[in-house]
């Protein structure tokens, strides 16, 4: 029997297509699994429903069922969602399923599991990587890191405009004040830029209108969708939009109406500058839902809407450099050894010489 096996190309690349769709239906299968699973139905459900839907009967329990249902919950246990910020690090640290580690896209130059072992054929299968290779889907996941901090100490009549104006250093995804707490609750876009928000507010202290505020991490962190990354990275999306040329009869009230109605949408602020209108709202999905809207709506038509940059996402302002104590010191002490000199002293000498030359008189 010959070692070597010639396929056809037609043949090959059916092959090479057949395995990858066996891949991707299995890492679907396991996250939809896992998710599932995490969710709270129970295992039984799971199989019952994937049963029902193959046309496969339902198999007794034995051992080995129970054996993979160990193995599931356990796998399971390992990636269970913390409640408290300081496990957050911790999240989906390892793969759902070890079965499915190693499943996914083919890579240049990883040889797949389907791969001839003859040099021409290997050639072969180079040739047409480019095009066999499939597009990455899920660039942009859902980021579960910390990206959401806490101000507390506000003033009763801080408002969503007051914070604004004093974020800096980081583009916010998400903002709402709880006014009978007297806090805000600020999620940032990249969680390297909440971590150094925090720094910045440790080190320098925070003020939103010449009151000083406390900042520390959320215990309550808001993540990050994969859809709402893709929008942000390939359309710029922001929490701001800008109206190019609206008709005369949109007006800043007319655009807070017409937002209205988006549940809990919060419009920081609506201004009119050079024929444009600038709308901030409170999160970059209310954006999102808000541009979407406005593009349906009949008054808008023939006016660009557009995401307009986050001015919280500007550099932190220079902090004022303060004198060394060393300076002050000397300068106070100058100034107190300037003060300490009796200016009398003269008046004291000029009566010591005029008593002295009365009782010269009297004596002579």
């Amino acid at each position: 029997m010959a070692d070597d096996i010639t396929l056809s190309r037609e043949y090959f690349l059916m092959l090479l297509r057949r395995a990858q769709c066996m891949q991707q239906a299995a890492s679907e299968y396991a996250a939809l699994k896992h998710a599932l699973v995490t969710a709270g139905t129970p295992l039984e459900s799971i199989k019952v429903l994937v049963n029902a839907a193959s046309g496969i009967p339902t198999p007794p329990e034995d051992d080995s069922d129970s054996i993979d249902e160990e193995d599931s919950l356990s796998d399971i246990e390992d990636t269970y969602i913390p409640a408290h910020r300081q496990d957050f690090r911790q999240l989906f640290t390892k793969p759902v399923n070890a079965r499915f580690a190693a499943s996914g896209p083919w890579r240049r130059n990883v040889s797949a599991p389907l791969s001839p072992t003859s040099n021409k054929q290997e050639n072969f299968a180079d040739h047409f990587d480019t095009d066999l290779a499939p597009v990455k889907e899920e660039r942009f996941i859902t980021d579960r890191g910390d990206r959401s901090l806490v101000i507390k100490g506000l003033s009763k009549s801080t408002t969503l405009e007051d914070i604004t104006k004093a974020i800096r250093g980081g583009m916010v995804l998400n903002l709402f004040v709880r006014q009978h707490l007297q806090e805000a609750h600020v999620a940032f876009v990249n969680t390297d830029d909440a971590e150094k928000f925090l720094l910045h507010a440790k080190r320098h202290d925070f003020y939103i209108k010449s009151k000083r505020v406390h900042v520390s991490w959320d215990e309550r962190q808001h993540y990050m969708p994969g859809g709402i990354a893709r929008r942000i990275h390939n359309d710029g999306a922001s929490r701001n939009l800008v109206i190019r040329f609206p008709k005369p009869e949109v007006t800043e009230q007319v655009v807070r109406d017409d937002l209205d109605h988006i549940n809990t949408l919060e419009v920081v602020s609506v201004k009119t500058l050079q024929g444009h209108i600038f709308v901030s709202l409170n999160s970059v999905r209310h954006a999102l839902a808000a541009r979407s809207c406005m593009m349906h709506r009949l008054r808008y038509k023939g006016s660009r809407v557009e995401f307009w940059p986050d001015a919280c996402a500007e550099p932190f302002p220079p902090v004022p450099r303060r004198p060394p104590p060393n300076q002050n010191y000397h300068k106070h002490q100058a100034k107190h050894s300037t003060n300490s000199i009796n200016r009398f002293n003269v008046l004291c000498n000029e009566d010591d010489t005029s008593d002295t030359a009365y009782e010269t008189v009297e004596s002579g």
